[in-house]
């Protein structure tokens, strides 16, 4: 069993301007590293936020269900091709003002759109819930090249988005989720309310 202490994520994240696009496969908001990156410690490296982006349903299970969307906050290590992944899954609840700031932006319905409203700007750590209680795992990416360089971090906590929020990205983004992958005996490793680590 892995006993590491897996502690709160240590986050920096800064405000940026809101220019989200269409890439084909997901919706993206793009992050700028000037004049101040933001940042994800973890596992002593240091990741840069570069973009995060938006998929329907989860791409993550709980107990074998989907939730009805998820976020994935991609890091880069700016040294090697390691790449960290901050997920959260939403389900169907209360309306979300962080969604509600880039569905009021507007979001990018056709491949190759671009949103970039002027004084829009947007951040990150509006967006995420709780960052101390989460999975880990190692993995890869979830669309092409799919490379096998992740450190997956999925935070246990959902967030919430009514439904008509969930209809404005569902009626873009369709079933954008890739299949259920084997485990292929990778370690999930666990946080605990005790601050202990588990892993299965």
């Amino acid at each position: 069993m892995d006993v590491t202490r897996l502690q709160a994520l240590q986050l920096q994240l800064e405000t940026t301007p809101i220019q989200v696009i269409n890439n084909g496969h997901v919706i993206e908001q793009e992050y700028e590293t000037l004049p101040h990156a933001s940042t994800l410690t973890f596992d002593s490296t240091i990741y840069t936020l570069a973009q995060f982006h938006f998929h329907t349903l989860s791409e993550h299970t709980v107990g074998g269900e989907r939730g009805a969307m998820e976020l994935h906050a991609v890091f880069k290590d700016q040294t090697s091709d390691k790449i960290a992944v901050v997920g959260m899954i939403y389900r169907i609840g209360a309306a979300n003002p962080f969604l509600q700031k880039l569905i009021d932006a507007g979001l990018p319905a056709k491949k190759g759109d671009e949103v970039s409203p002027p004084d829009g700007e947007i951040n990150l750590a509006a967006g995420l819930n709780s960052t101390s209680e989460y999975y880990t795992y190692p993995g890869s990416l979830t669309t092409p090249p799919c490379s096998e360089t992740v450190s997956w971090i999925v935070l246990k906590p959902k967030a919430e988005m009514s439904q008509a929020q969930f209809n404005a990205f569902r009626h873009i983004l369709g079933n954008d989720f890739r299949p259920i992958q084997d485990r292929n005996n990778r370690i999930v490793r666990a946080t605990s309310r005790g601050g202990k680590s588990a892993a299965h």
